[in-house]
């Protein structure tokens, strides 16, 4: 099953990104009407190199554990910026 973050239990944290799914391993039965379009779920480095992003267009970067409400498979590129004043004394 594909999740969007307000589905997970933490809801949207700061670093998912507006058009990000998880892979759950949750498994649920939902009737055909429930459907209301299709989409395509790219990986995060195809996403990122799309000139002109439509709206069916979704990504995804991790997995969610549904029993744990834990993320996985997660890999970031994190920045840490430190004031310039810190750094001279």
């Amino acid at each position: 099953m594909v999740l969007s973050s307000e589905e997970a239990s933490t809801g949207r944290l700061t670093f998912h990104g507006m058009k990000e799914l998880f892979l759950s391993n949750h498994i649920a039965t939902e009737s055909a009407d429930t459907i209301d379009d299709k989409c395509i779920v790219h990986t995060y480095k195809k996403y990122a190199n799309i000139e002109d992003v439509g709206p069916e267009d979704y990504f995804c970067r991790c997995e969610y554990e549904h029993a744990t409400g834990r993320f996985s498979n997660l890999l970031m590129m994190v920045y840490v910026f430190y004031p310039l004043s810190l750094l001279i004394d």
